[in-house]
């Protein structure tokens, strides 16, 4: 699409603005980070970062935090921050004046606002050639996302890491990254990881393409996170309807004490409307945190999602649910296999049906939840960093960067 006259005549008063802006503020110009989590959502490695430069502020640097005005989040980070709205006039001009665009995410919207306008987004090509975009990541890459995150698709100026295995994937594979481009500091949301736990199961898949209703034709990013209708009759709708009403598992809870929880990813929030959930699971909603879901449980069971790393990271116990394997590595979801062997890497064992599954689970709680000895000793090596610095190390990675530009 060409996008309308509209589209045009605001990037272009978007564009004067901006460099209104650069003229007047001229060589004392203050340095512009913009930093972001998802859309409509913060709670990820984007928070964890934007509240450590509340804390520690960078001379000479303004900061502030992107995200939906609608968002509860939005609230929440105002009383800490500079917040700005997705989408509103003054992020788009920060976004053109902005040095560094930072997230957790790295969907088209993040780094080029304009991406779905046309003509329009041809205005700036002048202004993105001069930002830098620093890729905090939403996990630690554990498949080959090299379809998606290559160099020339997402052109990253710092891609943030957690391993030498994971930095020595990127290195390798048909990312085409630098070495001095690829970040070993650590995740900034582990510097928060804590423990308060509450004797709960967590049950936590990530998404599927598959199961995305509408997914890449959305008429906005807040609004592609849409599920099937069906998706109860799905391979996936009927692993986790029938784990969730799984009669032994809820009785072994009763009987150990422990309170089953559901959290799908964030984008397949909707799934909770669709799937068969006994009435004593509970139903994680958005307002629960991350942070303090991993906190508060005793044990995660999930398939493919990063969270298991936070998890793990943890020391707490793991089990994988690897139904539907084949599926999900055939390239018709985002990921192939990468260097991540779960059976020789992995942080916990693989049930790949339902009953293995809640075998798997009474067998934890028999033990009060405690991870094996083989799987700390993987964690302990695994990670590069077991420290409360990685916010410090990414800071200090962007200021080298930043010192480096050109103007």
């Amino acid at each position: 699409a060409s996008g309308s006259m509209d589209d045009l005549k605001y990037a272009l008063d978007i564009r004067r603005l901006a460099l209104d802006r650069r003229m007047w503020r001229g060589s004392v110009r203050k340095g512009i980070w913009l930093i972001s989590d998802r859309y409509a959502n913060a709670d990820d490695n984007g928070e964890a970062l934007f509240r450590y430069l509340c804390e520690h502020p960078v001379d000479g640097v303004d900061v502030y935090f992107v995200i939906d005005k609608d968002s509860e989040d939005f609230v929440r980070l105002s009383e800490i921050g500079n917040v700005v709205a997705q989408d509103s006039m003054e992020h788009h001009m920060l976004h053109m004046l902005a040095d560094c665009i930072i997230s957790s995410q790295a969907d088209e919207y993040i780094w080029d606002p304009f991406w779905r306008k046309g003509m329009s987004r041809e205005i700036f090509k002048d202004f993105y050639c001069r930002q830098h975009f620093v890729f905090l990541q939403h996990g630690v890459i554990k498949d080959d996302l090299s379809r998606w995150l290559n160099r020339f698709n997402k052109n990253i100026s710092g891609f943030v890491v957690s391993a030498e295995a994971e930095e020595k994937s990127i290195l390798g594979c048909n990312y085409y990254y630098d070495s001095n481009k690829v970040w070993l500091t650590g995740l900034p949301r582990y510097d928060h990881l804590y423990h308060n736990e509450q004797k709960e199961i967590l049950i936590m898949p990530t998404w599927r393409k598959w199961l995305m209703k509408g997914y890449n034709a959305a008429a906005s990013d807040k609004d592609a996170v849409h599920v099937r209708e069906d998706i109860a009759e799905t391979e996936f709708g009927q692993f986790y309807g029938a784990l969730l009403t799984n009669k032994k598992l809820l009785d072994a809870c009763d009987t150990y004490g422990y309170k089953l929880s559901f959290m799908p990813h964030t984008s397949m929030r909707e799934c909770l409307d669709y799937l068969n959930i006994d009435e004593h699971v509970t139903k994680c909603s958005f307002e629960r945190k991350y942070r303090d879901a991993f906190a508060e449980a005793n044990l995660i069971l999930t398939d493919y999602s990063s969270t298991a790393m936070d998890f793990a990271y943890l020391k707490k116990p793991v089990i994988y649910a690897h139904f539907d394997a084949e599926r999900f590595f055939s390239g018709e979801h985002n990921y192939d296999k990468g260097y991540f062997d779960y059976a020789k890497d992995g942080f916990g064992e693989i049930a790949t049906t339902v009953e293995e599954a809640v075998n798997l689970i009474i067998e934890y709680m028999k033990s009060d939840c405690k991870m094996k000895p083989e799987y700390e000793r993987r964690v302990s090596a695994f990670f590069a960093f077991h420290d409360k610095n990685n916010c410090q190390r990414v800071v200090e990675k962007i200021l080298k960067l930043e010192s480096n530009k050109f103007d």
